[in-house]
């Protein structure tokens, strides 16, 4: 048995940890770009960023920054949990590298695309369900905030929106896992 077999097998058999092994596909991808956040004429900087390191533990960040640098959102978690594909699988830092475009390019939710929260008893599968109180969410959106979308797992997202009542970013719904 090759060697990297060998340590693949023995790492999920002792829990389902892998050990990074020099031939592991490595992550480094970051992508920036302007986006209006805590109001519709704002100008803020986003910023995707996966790695450094190998990709099946690589570490996933989604920070909205102002002009100035101070964060107004940050999002960090493990980046393998938002895709679907094989930790060892050679296609793996391609696939950071166009989860990261496309995360920073689909970030901001057109006004014709927000979700449409139900009440739990009446949700079907793919919708939204609300994180915050339904007149806040209502509050937000019928101001004309900006809204943020990202991938919170393969399968599943949240959504996130400038209060300029309270000054802060706030998860307003999620779907999925």
């Amino acid at each position: 048995m090759p060697l990297r077999t060998a340590t693949a097998a023995l790492a999920l058999a002792f829990g389902g940890a892998q050990a990074q092994s020099l031939t592991d596909p490595a992550c480094q991808h970051s992508v920036t770009r302007q986006i209006a956040f805590t109001s519709p004429q704002a100008k803020e900087r986003l910023t995707v960023s996966i790695g450094p390191g190998a990709c099946h533990s690589a570490q996933l960040s989604i920070v909205v920054a102002s002009v100035q640098g101070k964060v107004l959102y940050r999002y960090l978690a493990p980046f393998k949990k938002h895709v679907a594909v094989q930790w060892n699988d050679p296609d793996l830092p391609e696939v950071a590298r166009k989860f990261a475009d496309d995360t920073s390019s689909r970030a901001l939710v057109p006004r014709s695309e927000l979700p449409v929260p139900k009440p739990q008893g009446e949700m079907d599968e793919g919708d939204a369900e609300l994180m915050v109180p339904a007149p806040v969410f209502k509050r937000l959106v019928s101001s004309g905030q900006p809204m943020l979308y990202h991938p919170t797992h393969y399968e599943g997202g949240q959504y996130v929106v400038f209060d300029p009542a309270t000054r802060s970013a706030r998860g307003v719904a999620q779907w999925g896992v």
